[in-house]
C-alpha cells in the first residue's frame, strides 16, 4: 500500500534528488578547502621567519629598537658568520 498508483516523483524527483546532493556535496567541499585555506595562511610570524637576519637587524635599526653601534656590530657579525 506504500506505493499507490500515480504517486510517485518520477523525473522531476530523481533530478531534484540529484541536484540537492550535487549541492550538499559541493557545499562539504568548499566548508573542507575554506577551513584548511583559513589554517594554512600565512601570518607575520610567518614572514618575519622568511625575511632575512640583515632585512631584520635593518627593520629594527629603522624603527629605532637599536643604535648605530650596536647595529654595525651586529651587521659586521652577521656577515662574517655568513660567509
Amino acid at each position: 500500500m506504500m506505493h499507490w498508483y500515480g504517486a510517485t516523483w518520477g523525473v522531476a524527483g530523481w533530478v531534484l534528488m540529484l541536484a540537492s546532493m550535487a549541492l550538499f556535496w559541493g557545499l562539504v567541499v568548499l566548508a573542507g578547502v575554506a577551513i584548511f585555506r583559513g589554517t594554512g595562511g600565512r601570518d607575520a610570524h610567518s614572514e618575519q621567519r622568511d625575511t632575512g637576519a640583515l632585512d631584520l637587524l635593518d627593520q629594527r635599526f629603522a624603527r629605532g629598537e637599536i643604535d648605530f653601534e650596536d647595529y654595525e656590530s651586529r651587521k659586521s657579525a652577521l656577515e662574517r658568520r655568513a660567509s
